[in-house]
């Protein structure tokens, strides 16, 4: 009897899948999907449309380029009136005074509560005078009434009714036909403007005929009988300003300023 070798079950290792293999069954595998191939799609395409754009496109195409010639803009304001002469001419060599300050060897004496004594007088333009003595200001001289407001041909109707500023056929402006007139003398200039009036009316009346007429006079749109009170100012040779109703900056006055501007 002669015996058998057992036959035993042998397999041939797979050998390893390449390289272009893998990537074959990938994009396979990806294919099927179809989520996955419109995201590839997608990407691919957004990829391409930003490569066109940077190697293409101008770097600069999305910036606003304005070049203005300094000579043309000069050109340009030459048809407005008087602009030239209102340039400081800075060929001149600027004006330099050399003065000493020294100390007082008699210093001011005060008083016991600090205060200084005696009355202080300012001299105004046009001959005006501002005496004041620790009782109530007396201001003489001063200049002309002005002309009353509103002036015609510079006003028009608003959607409301009431009369808007607008310019004049002639070219003026509202805001020059309305200044109280002066003449430079070369002299820096200061503006002085008392504002919150006509809300009290014994304030306000004091301000209009005791303030010089070179002090600007600003009017709260809220004040009752608010011409009436321009024209008593403007009468009076003062210039007048209009507050604007803007928002309170704290809460409690809400109900008393109405038609604020927020």
């Amino acid at each position: 009897m002669f015996s058998r070798k057992p036959q035993i079950p042998h397999t041939l290792p797979t050998p390893p899948a390449s390289r272009g293999g893998q990537a074959r069954a990938l994009a396979l595998r990806v294919a099927g999907n179809p989520w996955l191939s419109a995201g590839g799609a997608g990407l691919m395409f957004l990829i391409t449309l930003i490569t066109l754009i940077m190697v293409m496109g101008d770097a600069k195409a999305g910036t606003p380029i304005v070049r203005l010639s300094l000579a043309h803009a000069a050109e340009a304001g030459s048809g407005v009136p008087g602009w030239k002469e209102a340039l400081a001419d800075e060929s001149a060599a600027p004006v330099v005074t050399t003065d000493e300050l020294t100390l007082s060897d008699t210093p001011i004496e005060l008083a016991d509560n600090g205060v200084i004594g005696g009355s202080a007088v300012i001299t105004l333009p046009e001959g005006g005078r501002l005496e004041g003595s620790g009782g109530p200001l007396i201001a003489t001289g001063g200049g002309s009434a002005l002309i009353q407001a509103p002036i015609a041909g510079l006003t028009a109707p608003g959607p409301g009714g009431a009369l808007l500023p607008v310019i004049g056929g002639d070219g003026r402006k509202p805001w020059q036909a309305y200044a109280r007139p002066f003449t430079a003398n070369g002299k820096p200039k200061v503006a002085l403007v008392i504002g919150g009036l006509g809300l009290n009316p014994a304030y306000t009346r004091r301000a209009i005929e005791l303030l010089p007429p070179e002090v600007t006079l600003s009017f709260a749109p809220y004040a009752e009988g608010l011409q009436g009170w321009i024209d008593l100012a403007r009468a009076n040779g003062h210039e007048v300003l209009l507050e604007t109703p803007m928002e309170p900056s704290y809460s409690g006055m809400e109900s008393a300023m109405t038609s604020t501007m927020r």
